[in-house]
């Protein structure tokens, strides 16, 4: 069994999409058979999950970054490698996996210092659109050339990471959002509705949104393409910037009595919600790379997704687990919405079950922890 150092600047306890995604990460390097894990991370605001709190060999917390300023990262980053050379000489870690944020830069110094295989999991590039970007590309490069193994989730990191690693370098590995499959159950429409605290007719055609109400998600958009029927609801699950805004664009559009705000909703709930829904709306605007988790979730729990037609999506259409749209406008969201509601449900349910195969098949986290023990071994190996 091999012992890895999990760093990261993300509270484990969080409830936003990059606190859950690198807590589900955590949980499958956990569940991994050949695998001891020990984390540096903040002092959780929550309780943490059990599979994160009794999984765990050894925590070593940080202080919460709560004001967020660039002093306090950088503070926190000196902290950070003060527990990784406390952590490497209690656990004698094989190597360090690391999820990339803004102002990391102890992981990378850390692991040069210590001889330590260093795994850098990339997720998004935020960095070049903050403040200070100039210093932060310059980490964010020293990150990916320190790193032995890098993982991007969705092909512009891969691209920007691939023109910056060193030709003796590994090429970067293209590893997509995921699930894992255990966390989410899947009901018929009827049971699901009537589990929720409102009332949805078993007849009603719903769409539904689950997330961060962010406006590259375009849910403006999906609010208008409702307008243009008279017998389709939708569901907004999730809270952000934009709810006022969509609030009072549901009130101006006199859809009030058809769109419903749950506001934040556990994520260990999220699946009730997902299976009260005819088809799922995930989209990101264009111009914002990203890779939509949420899709993936959608269609673990069995039902058929509404989404752009980016490279990584492309499997929707060739498998028949929705539709991908070339635009997010306010038209092609209403045809995509004509074109399922007009087929029988029975249809939409087989979509989701084609949709929940495909992903249990090659979208799990339990996949990325199986690839990142296999590096380890051939880091250890060499």
């Amino acid at each position: 069994m091999n012992n890895i150092l999990f760093v990261t600047t993300s509270d484990l306890s969080g409830t936003l999409g990059h606190n859950i995604a690198t807590r589900e990460v955590v949980a499958a390097l956990c569940r991994h058979p050949d695998l001891r894990v020990s984390v540096i991370c903040p002092s959780p605001l929550r309780t943490m999950p059990e599979e994160i709190q009794y999984d765990i060999a050894k925590f070593y917390f940080l202080p919460q970054q709560l004001d967020g300023s660039i002093r306090t990262r950088f503070e926190t980053q000196t902290k950070m490698l003060v527990k990784i050379h406390r952590a490497i000489q209690e656990m004698d870690p094989d190597a360090v996996v690391s999820r990339h944020s803004p102002t990391m830069i102890s992981a990378p110094v850390g692991t040069t210092m210590y001889g330590l295989p260093y795994i850098l999991l990339v997720r998004g590039l935020s960095h070049e659109d903050l403040k200070f970007s100039t210093i932060l590309r310059l980490l964010f490069h020293i990150n990916v050339r320190a790193a032995d193994e890098v993982y991007a989730a969705f092909k512009e990191i891969k691209q920007r990471t691939d023109t910056i690693r060193r030709p003796e370098q590994a090429e970067t590995n293209l590893f997509a959002n995921a699930v894992n499959p255990a966390n989410f159950k899947t009901d018929d429409l009827e049971t699901s509705r009537r589990g929720l605290d409102f009332d949805i007719d078993p007849s009603e055609f719903v769409v539904g949104f689950v997330g961060s109400l962010e406006a590259y998600h375009k849910v403006d958009h999906l609010i208008l393409a409702t307008a243009e029927f008279d017998d389709v609801s939708v569901i907004i699950v999730g809270d952000g910037p934009q709810r006022k805004r969509l609030e009072e664009l549901v009130a101006e559009e006199g859809l009030t009595d058809r769109i419903r705000f749950t506001g934040y909703i556990d994520h260990d709930r999220i699946d009730e919600y997902i299976a009260a829904c005819d088809v799922m709306y995930g989209v990101i605007a264009p111009d914002h790379p990203g890779n939509a988790i949420k899709c993936y979730e959608y269609l673990i729990c069995e039902r058929p997704v509404i989404t752009d037609s980016r490279e990584a999506f492309e499997f929707v259409g060739e498998i028949g687990a929705g539709l991908t749209i070339d635009s997010t406008e306010v038209d092609d969201v209403a045809k995509a919405i004509t074109e399922l509601k007009e087929r029988p449900r029975t249809e939409l349910l087989e979509m989701g079950r084609r949709g929940h195969d495909y992903v249990a098949a090659n979208h799990t986290w339990d996949q990325l922890a199986d690839s990142i023990a296999t590096d380890i071994e051939q880091l250890i190996d060499k």
